[in-house]
């Protein structure tokens, strides 16, 4: 292409832009005839990896019976979340639930209920499901308008046996006039780590984050999606789970025998944990790392690590950086015997890690997902010993 063709390029698009050209309608596409579905899979891309069903979407100006407020509710159509329509809630609202769910007892396995809320100005909105005396609630702050999903945890209610066939109501009340559309129940149930090969369960049901290993701890959090400083997942293995929040506590560190790290302060959650005071011990005199010439280094930058000693207080492990396929590595107490020690490698190539302790075989490890390997020493350590690794 001349270069007298790059000038007349832009200069085609500004008069393009001063003759005031439309786009082409055959570029425009019209999603609003699509099956509600289909677009709530578009706007809300979470929806995609889990079960949900739409009760109203207020397509049909029937569905605003099932909506009681003062005055009358009433469709409208001038904003909508997806389709073409929405319901006027005004500022306080309640849903018949029972009347537009199946036959059955409410909730089942439904984890959430809720729709979504458009406000013309900022908003303070108080959500509530209750099924006869038992109820859930919460409150959300909702942003001038933009649609926001404003969903009750249904995991929570504590309905008594002999009001298992209670009404359901959904009511919403708020600082603000609103609108509503996409009225759903969904099931946001996630297992992360789970069956016999996992000495622990770490899943996720409504606004909930619970961590168990039977017969030694239970552990709940909320989610940053329910609470505004909960706690959202960073990665989980069978060995060690991590947290962050915006809230007091930035980041948890759990491992699977119940050693607990909160923003580097070490406070166990299982008995035997709790019992074993060289543990606590360790965290505030870490032994002294060292890796053979040529084969790695400790590593000293990692976040969490407040000293650069190579030991991550936050997440309660040794960091060590690895050039290759092979490690050896010693670990040396500082006057304190270290228990059940973690080390963690970054730096190794994909394949099985074969890992031994003088020469005894080590099964107590883990590749975690950012492909870093995780091994915990079975032992407890009292003099400098060294630690062997290699990728089969």
């Amino acid at each position: 292409m001349s270069s007298k063709s790059f000038v007349l390029i832009p200069m085609l698009a500004a008069m393009c832009v001063a003759l005031g050209c439309a786009p082409d309608p055959r570029d425009i596409v019209d999603y609003s005839n699509e099956p509600i579905g289909m677009q709530l899979l578009r706007a809300e891309p979470s929806l995609k990896q889990r079960k949900f069903n739409t009760l109203l979407d207020f397509e049909s100006a029937d569905d605003a019976v099932f909506v009681s407020t003062k005055p009358a509710a009433a469709q409208n159509l001038q904003h909508a979340h997806t389709g073409k329509a929405s319901v006027v809630l005004g500022s306080e609202a309640k849903i018949n639930l029972s009347s537009v769910m199946s036959a059955g007892a409410f909730p089942g396995d439904w984890t959430l209920v809720g729709g979504y809320l458009w406000s013309e100005h900022a908003a303070s909105v108080e959500l509530r499901c209750t099924v006869g005396k038992a109820e859930s609630h919460r409150t959300i702050d909702l942003p001038a308008k933009k649609w926001t999903a404003a969903f009750v945890d249904l995991t929570q209610l504590q309905i008594p046996a002999d009001q298992t066939n209670a009404e359901a109501w959904l009511s919403y009340k708020s600082t603000q006039p609103m609108l509503c559309d996409d009225v759903m129940v969904l099931d946001n149930s996630e297992w992360y780590v789970s069956g016999e090969d996992s000495p622990w369960v770490v899943r996720r049901q409504g606004f909930k984050l619970t961590v168990v290993r039977d017969g030694w701890f239970s552990v709940t959090l909320d989610t940053d999606e329910g609470t505004k400083d909960g706690w959202k997942l960073e990665d989980v293995s069978t060995m060690r789970a991590t947290f962050s929040s915006t809230g007091k506590n930035k980041w948890l560190t759990l491992y699977s025998d119940g050693r607990a790290y909160w923003d580097g302060r070490f406070e166990p959650v299982s008995d035997s944990a709790k019992k074993d005071e060289m543990l606590a011990r360790d965290q505030d005199w870490p032994g002294q790392l060292s890796v053979a010439d040529g084969m790695g280094r400790t590593n000293r930058n990692t976040p969490g690590d407040a000293n650069n000693d190579g030991y991550n207080e936050t997440l309660g492990a040794y960091e060590v950086a690895a050039k290759g396929p092979r490690m050896e590595v010693t670990l040396t107490p500082k006057g304190m015997t270290l228990v059940r020690p973690i080390i963690e490698i970054s730096g190794l190539p994909a394949g099985k890690p074969l890992v031994t302790l003088e020469g005894q075989l080590v099964e107590s490890l883990i590749r975690l997902s950012n492909g870093n390997v995780l091994i915990e020493v079975p032992a407890r350590i009292e003099r400098a010993t060294t630690l062997n690794v290699r990728i089969e």
